[in-house]
């Protein structure tokens, strides 16, 4: 228990965490890419992903048309059939299912103000990211490459 929670080992330790994070997170980007396919598949492959359920990110909207919208994503044109029309120029994000190379949608979500909430979450995360190497800094020896104690 000592070596675990001991400050021996610590860089191996950090090392070790974010491996595991890693690990997770590409074993889950595999799981749910196989699940739900990207846009791209979807366009250029219709007939595989035919009656599939997809999760659209925040997409910019192009046009907007009677029968539904198109949204671009990964720099392609994607109609989507749907009762919303949001307007050109907003941002959207939804849930659907392919349908001949079209996704019909089930839920669409409009995101008013998405560009400054993002900058704002990204500014709030690097402020803090800045705080936590600032304090794992004032608790590191580099000339000795360890953590010291605070003991």
């Amino acid at each position: 228990m000592k070596l675990l929670f001991g400050d021996r080992w610590s860089w191996a330790k950090v090392g070790a965490a974010l491996l595991a994070v890693t690990a997770l997170c590409w074993h889950a980007r595999g799981r749910l890419g196989a699940l739900h396919p990207p846009v791209s598949e979807i366009r250029m492959y219709p007939g595989r992903h035919e009656g599939r359920t997809v999760f659209l990110a925040p997409a910019r909207v192009v046009e907007s048309r009677p029968d539904g919208f198109v949204v671009e994503k990964d720099d392609l044109p994607l109609t989507i059939r749907s009762g919303e029309r949001p307007p050109a120029g907003g941002i959207v994000g939804l849930r659907g299912t392919v349908r001949g190379g079209e996704i019909v949608a089930d839920a669409v979500r409009e995101y008013p103000g998405y560009y400054w909430k993002r900058a704002a979450i990204y500014g709030v995360s690097g402020l803090l990211a800045l705080l936590v190497a600032w304090r794992l800094l004032r608790r590191t020896r580099l000339d000795r490459g360890i953590f010291e104690t605070r003991y």
